[in-house]
């Protein structure tokens, strides 16, 4: 591999190592793993979580060992598939780089879904969880 993601265990170390240049090359190892071509990778300038956009197509996003969170997006995405009257980024491979989760899923147009699901309103986002439950 030829390079060592950081050994974290709280969020103030995450902090510190959240701009590593490290963190390319993790992304370029996943998408060889994969064999995902492509020609640009860009980290997002936003999230909690290490995202590269795979050129136009594909999302990367790698997940803190000490938090929840991959779990609770991969069974999220796996829940919604299929389910809403809109589209849901496809979920296309996952697994582990060092300790770290990652998810690799489909790039949607449009605008990201935090900035959706921040614009939504209280009766909007109980609505929206209504119809998941229903399915």
């Amino acid at each position: 591999m030829g390079y060592e993601l950081p050994v974290i265990s709280d969020a103030i170390e995450y902090g510190l190592h959240f701009n590593d240049h490290v963190w390319q090359q993790a992304a370029i190892t996943i998408c060889t793993r994969h064999r995902i071509p492509y020609e640009r990778l860009r980290r997002s300038s936003q999230g909690e979580n290490v995202i590269f956009f795979v050129d136009e197509h594909s999302v990367i996003k790698i997940f803190a060992p000490f938090r929840e969170n991959y779990l609770r997006e991969t069974a999220a995405l796996d829940f919604a598939e299929g389910k809403l009257s809109i589209k849901t980024p496809d979920l296309m491979h996952t697994g582990d780089v060092d300790g770290w989760s990652y998810l690799v899923m489909r790039q949607l147009a449009g605008h990201a879904s935090r900035e959706v699901w921040a614009s939504l309103g209280r009766h909007d986002r109980l609505k929206l969880s209504h119809v998941l439950a229903l399915r």
